[in-house]
Formats: C-alpha cells, structure tokens, sequence
C-alpha cells in the first residue's frame, strides 16, 4: 500500500545532505530518510541545501565533496534512487551579488534556480529583482509560496508571480496541516486556483517520512496534476 503514497517520482526539495543545514543531521539520519522516501515510490531527489548568508553561508564548492561522499554511503548502503546536487536560495543581498557577478549556481536542468524569500517580512521590489534574474538567463521555482503570511489570502499576488514566470512549488505537508492552519487554508486554496506547478516534500528530518503515508496525501495526488516528472 505504502507504494501508492506517491505518483510523483521526482522530488525537487528536500534537506536531506548531512550535516550542511537544518535538514539530516548525520549520514545515518539522511539514509534512513531516504530508504522511507524510496518505500514511497520516490526514484530521484534534488537534495537542495540552504545557501543563505546569515545562516547556512553554503557554496557550490563547499556542497560538492559532501554530496558526493553522500552517494558513496547510498551506494554502499544498497539504496536504489537516482540523486542531484541542487540548493534552495535565500534572495538576499549576497544571492543578487552573486547573480550580478555571474557566479555559477546550482541549477535544475533547464537552467531552473529554486528560491525562497523571508517569510518575516515582504520583499521590497520582489518582481523587479525577478525580471533582472530572468534577464541574466535563469528561470525561478519559487519554495512554498503557501508559507509567506504577507500572501496569505492574495491571489492576485500568486497569479502575478506566475505571469512573471516563476513556477510555485508548494510543500506536500502544507495540505495535512504539518505547519498550522493558514498554511492549509492557502495551499487548498492555490490547489482551487489550479496556481500549482510542483509538488515537493521539503523534507527536513527523519520523523516527516512517516507523513508519506497519510491517507490524504494520496487522495490529493489522485486530483492534482503538476510537472514534478519533467526533471526526472
């Protein structure tokens, strides 16, 4: 049964690179993470660790040699799942210095870079860093859009992100209340709307993977259709 959980196979947001963020702590942690995420019919995982400056100050050179020592323990360890080195990125200054100096990124096929924004306060200037991001050849996922309470409740804003270009990427717990009430209410809500593009875990620790198996989950996987499989 637990093979039904999910009929997307790819997933494009999970923490699951040990010891790098606030995702797995450990190489243990982060195989049993994914031994219970390949129970669940996942084949590929981007593993997307924080770069943000304040707090997880990540590089692509820094990432590299962990995640690679990441694949050898899969290996070892018999785990049959194809993984990719991406990041999720904080939009702060250090992000635009570095896409203004034209710094290599971290990317999903398609020249695609997954962002997140302050879920504290509304970024000033939002659209216009967008479009100056898309101009220098990049396209923008942008992480739970569903958690930011300044959007809570505005449509108008999700639509206007989408016409910008962004494709929005909700978290699969968002719709089973894993982060309050709110969080439930506007990702139901952008479902409604048909403003979903991709679906991700998000996954941070090892006691999430048992939420793969809540029946809503699949009952929601049955009614929504997103483009998750094209970056298998």
């Amino acid at each position: 049964m637990a093979k039904k959980v999910l009929n997307i196979k790819v997933d494009l947001h999970t923490h699951l690179l040990p010891g790098v963020d606030d995702g797995a702590k450990n190489r243990e942690e982060a195989l049993a993470m994914l031994r219970g995420m390949t129970d669940a019919g996942i084949q590929h995982l981007y593993l997307t660790p924080h770069i943000r400056s304040s707090h997880f100050p990540n590089t692509p050179a820094s990432l590299l040699p962990v995640f690679e020592g990441f694949q050898q323990a899969v290996a070892q360890a018999g785990i049959d799942v194809r993984l990719d080195l991406c990041a999720e990125y904080y939009m702060d200054a250090a992000f635009q210095t570095a896409i203004q100096a034209e710094t290599p990124l971290l990317c999903f096929p398609g020249n695609y870079l997954l962002v997140e924004i302050s879920m504290h306060q509304e970024p000033l200037f939002l659209f216009e860093t967008l479009f100056d991001i898309q101009n220098r050849g990049y396209k923008l996922i942008l992480a739970h859009p569903e958690r930011y309470p300044f959007y809570w409740k505005k449509m108008e804003i999700y639509h206007k992100l989408r016409h910008a270009g962004c494709l929005l990427q909700v978290n699969l717990f968002s719709f089973i209340g894993y982060y309050g009430k709110e969080v439930k209410a506007t990702v139901e809500l952008l479902h409604k709307n048909r403003l979903i593009d991709l679906i991700a875990t998000d996954i941070h620790h090892v006691n999430q993977v048992e939420l793969l198996s809540d029946g809503a989950i699949w009952k929601l996987l049955d009614t929504i259709e997103v483009k998750n499989n094209q970056f298998l």
